[in-house]
């Protein structure tokens, strides 16, 4: 969670429209994040189309997102 915290931040500094944030960037670095983390021998292929969303809608997000990644990896 705190990583997931982390990169909607880190998004944050690097969007140059701070209401909308990608989706699509979002989830990549935080299943890397996630997956670096594993112990496991873990290869991501993600099909993610781009999104824009509202950052108020990411933050609700994230915590189903990372969890998602979290139990796919489990």
């Amino acid at each position: 969670l705190v990583e997931s915290i982390k990169s909607v931040y880190e998004n944050l500094l690097t969007s140059t429209d701070y209401k909308h944030l990608s989706l699509k960037k979002y989830i990549e670095k935080l299943a890397y994040s996630i997956v670096s983390l594993s112990a496991k021998n873990i290869t991501l292929n993600m099909q993610i189309e781009e999104i824009e969303v509202e950052e108020k809608v990411i933050f609700p997000m994230r915590v189903i997102i990372n969890e998602l990644i979290t139990n796919a990896i489990k």
